[in-house]
């Protein structure tokens, strides 16, 4: 899914004199925690929108049972 290779996400530490230094590791866990957040962000969204659309769909058939239902006289006993 991800077209980018592990390397290519890492932030970059050209203006940090150690490349290696606690801060560059602080930056690049940041970095793969916001794209962590956008994942689970929008396939919350997704979900959200594919429920909906399973719920539309599950009234629709309710509803057209319903007038099916409705067209037969009432059994008066």
């Amino acid at each position: 899914m991800m077209l980018a290779t592990f390397q290519n996400i890492l932030g970059c530490a050209t203006c940090i004199p150690n490349g290696d230094a606690r801060i560059a590791m602080a930056g690049n866990s940041a970095i793969l925690f916001m794209l962590l957040m956008l994942v689970i962000v929008l396939g919350s969204i997704i979900s959200f929108i594919f429920y909906l659309m399973r719920r539309a769909k599950c009234a629709e058939g309710a509803l057209t049972e319903g007038i099916a239902e409705s067209n037969f006289p009432p059994n008066h006993q």
